[in-house]
């Protein structure tokens, strides 16, 4: 309502005509002789034309120069635009600002018909961005270039496309660039690469395979017929990708060359092409301790039954990380011999011995002897060890099998895991085995025998760590309700381990589930008397604040004192604010919106879509502008889809054309479209393990709280368990951020 008044009392100061205060700089008053204007003309085109536009671009100001740019856009005539390039044309503050040339970008954008804005944005493309004023490259620095190629790409005429495709050929940071703008805005010709007569470098050869333009086959395939040149090394690679078999002819005699170059190259094509070779030739690379980490990684990217021989043949040879490869190879490869292999290894962790894996039996797997062939360290490089696991615990190798086989679909998993849970202890093992078996349930949601029996078993253990695996159990598979653990919570007497995982498991069931932490929330006890140090049972109980974006009756002291503290709960009481905006409130808001945290600031924009002040998608418009995280601009798209003003409009145009970022992009055409984007408070039943370890004793940390980013941006508070053991469903099937 403040805003309201204020900008009613503006129209009013401009309705009554040309003597009020409001305009006291307009010379608007005439000599009635003359009909000549006093001090100038007093016209639109004098006070906001061209003219003052220009005289912006002068200003010692940052921020007035930005606006220059962006009223010379407004106008968008041949004059203003000449002006423009002018501008940056001649050196000084404009040019040097990235900020300015990134505003300046996104206006020249839509005058790619123009050769002196053509060239600034090639110029853009190619120059690399120097420091600014203070001697730091700006973070804006790869937005302005990747947004100048996107320009350039969009346009689509031979005049634009020309630059991108040499810059391709040069390389460095302006060829990605044009590489990744390119490939957005495919080009309608390639004219200019597929000459009759030129010579293709390899940059470019691999350029064309992934942009898929079936056009260039035709072109690549004479670079077959050459010796084994970097340009034919490309040519195979790209022919591949375009689905060409003739590549496969073409390396299939690399395979006995015993080149560790041309064999690499010979299993990619393969693969590619999903060639009957493809097996062995990768199961070649996994043979040599030069090849195996290329053999490794076609194996996670293309699995196939016939490589666990290979995997488990040579699996005491490799190190430690590639031992992790390969478990994970053998997960995605899946399958009974799959299967066992990984069993072995859970097995040995159990019991505290040495791994061993062996590879299945066939006809070709026995000697002369009849007995098993064992892969032997490579003289070069001796077998390594693995890190000292600390007694009573399982090796990294170990929990990592036992995490691959708790998600593999088949029943040898599903069978290995029931057992291990079914027996298991009241220990650091014990409870990994009956964690695998609750994720079994959870991200396959089916059936695992036993869990139940064993879960309930747990529930009045004295020992908190199990007791918590209990109570997440319970809830998650939706046993238990949440709100019984909630009400068992009071200020003189609480399980606050068990309050702790109740809160996680909440998070694999309907929202509906997070109304209980939210009454708890509410609760002075719960919260703690220092307002910028919640309680531990605040953070826990924080989960209540996805459900309720507003924060209910949590005071705004409260909610600004934990914004403002950077902690667990600080993204989704930064996301609260907004929706108490007043005069107090929105400074602390613009503060936030502009902090060093982009999680905070990405939650401050999601509130503002939810900001009851009319005025609220200004600050998104502006935040957007020079915000340089993606995941802090995909958040004012989302928040931007609430709301309703003409304003927004713009800024979803620039960010669905001009964004950098895929998922930007993407993002902003849903709005466009009508969509509301904003985050659900539960997403899917994928689910993240860590374990926390302290780095100085090496062995597992006091129970700690933090938050955990989804992939869509939206922070969950959470404290783990008291054996240091995060687990925490509710998640989809993408990438995090855990922060503590």
């Amino acid at each position: 309502m403040r805003r309201a008044v204020t900008a009613l009392a503006l129209l009013s100061a401009f309705a009554f005509g040309p003597s009020s205060t409001a305009l006291a700089d307009v010379p608007a008053s005439r000599d009635r002789d003359t009909a000549k204007p006093i001090g100038g003309t007093g016209s639109l085109t004098e006070l906001f034309g061209v003219g003052p536009a220009k005289r912006l671009l002068l200003s010692d100001k940052l921020e007035d120069r930005v606006r220059g740019v962006e009223r010379l856009g407004a106008l968008g005539s041949d004059d203003a635009i000449e002006a423009l390039v002018a501008s940056l044309e001649g050196g000084g503050s404009s040019i040097s600002d990235t900020m300015v040339r990134l505003a300046a970008v996104r206006v020249l954008a839509a005058h790619t018909d123009k050769d002196p804005a053509r060239q600034v944005l090639v110029r853009e493309l190619t120059t690399p961005v120097g420091p600014e004023a203070r001697g730091t490259i700006s973070p804006l620095s790869g937005i302005l270039r990747r947004t100048a190629a996107l320009a350039l790409a969009r346009a689509g005429t031979k005049k634009t496309t020309v630059p991108l495709l040499l810059a391709v050929e040069r390389g460095g940071l302006s060829g990605d660039a044009a590489t990744f703008a390119l490939k957005v805005h495919p080009p309608t010709m390639l004219e200019t690469f597929l000459e009759p007569k030129k010579k293709l470098s390899a940059s470019q050869i691999t350029f064309l395979g992934e942009l898929g333009d079936l056009r260039a086959i035709e072109h690549l395939r004479p670079f077959l017929s050459e010796n084994e040149t970097d340009a034919k090394l490309a040519s195979v690679v790209a022919l591949a990708k375009l689905g060409d078999e003739k590549a496969a002819a073409a390396v299939t005699p690399w395979l006995k060359r015993g080149d560790p170059r041309l064999l690499k190259i010979a299993a990619e094509v393969l693969v590619l092409l999903g060639a009957p070779e493809a097996a062995p030739a990768v199961s070649a690379l996994l043979a040599s301790d030069i090849t195996r980490d290329a053999g490794l990684a076609l194996a996670q990217r293309s699995p196939s039954r016939a490589l666990v021989a290979p995997i488990t043949k040579v699996f005491d040879e490799l190190s430690s990380d590639q031992k992790l490869q390969a478990i994970s190879a053998l997960g995605r490869i899946g399958g009974a011999d799959a299967a066992k292999a990984l069993s072995a290894l859970v097995d040995a962790g159990i019991t505290g011995e040495k791994p061993k894996v062996t590879e299945p039996e066939s006809k070709d797997s026995k000697n002369e002897k009849g007995t098993k062939k064992a892969g032997k360290p490579s003289k070069k490089d001796p077998e390594p060890t693995e890190a000292e696991t600390p007694k009573g615990t399982l090796s990294a190798q170990a929990s990592t099998a036992l995490f691959v086989l708790a998600k593999m679909p088949n029943e040898e998993a599903k069978t290995a895991i029931e057992k291990w849970s079914s027996s298991a202890k009241e220990d650091v093992i014990g409870r990994a085995l009956v964690r695998a078996a609750l994720l079994r349930a959870l991200t396959r949601s089916e059936s695992v025998a036993g869990l139940q029996g064993k879960l309930e078993g747990w529930l009045n253990s004295k020992d908190a760590s199990s007791r918590s695996v209990a109570v997440l159990g319970l809830v998650a598979i939706g046993v238990k309700d949440p709100a019984d653990f909630v009400a068992l919570c009071t200020e003189k007497k609480c399980d606050e381990a068990a309050l702790f995982a109740a809160a996680r498991g909440a998070l694999s069931r309907s929202s509906a589930n997070l109304a209980p932490f939210m009454d708890l929330i509410e609760k002075p006890w719960a919260r703690g008397e220092d307002l910028a140090k919640p309680k531990a049972i605040a953070i826990a109980a924080g989960v209540g604040l996805l459900i309720d974006p507003s924060g209910r009756k949590v005071p705004t002291s409260t909610l600004a004192a934990w914004a403002e503290s950077g902690g667990p709960l600080a993204p989704l009481a930064a996301r609260a604010l907004p929706t108490r905006d007043d005069d107090v409130t929105r400074e602390r808001i613009k503060r936030l919106l502009k902090g060093t945290d982009p999680v905070v600031r990405a939650h401050v924009a999601l509130g503002l879509g939810k900001d009851p002040e009319h005025d609220a998608v200004s600050l998104l418009v502006e935040a957007y502008r020079f915000e340089d995280d993606a995941s802090v601009r995909g958040a004012i798209i989302r928040a931007l889809s609430q709301r309703t003003e003409k304003q927004r409009i713009e800024t979803l145009e620039i960010a669905r054309s001009l964004d950098p970022d895929d998922s930007v992009r993407g993002l902003a055409r849903a709005a466009l479209a009508g969509r509301s984007l904003m985050p659900t408070a539960t997403l899917a039943q994928a689910v993240a393990w860590v374990t926390i370890m302290d780095n100085e004793a090496g062995t597992s940390a006091p129970p700690r709280s933090g938050r955990l980013v989804r992939s869509d941006g939206v922070a969950v508070p959470f404290v783990a368990d008291p054996d240091g053991v995060l687990f925490l469903p509710g998640l989809s099937h993408q990438k995090f951020n855990l922060q503590l």
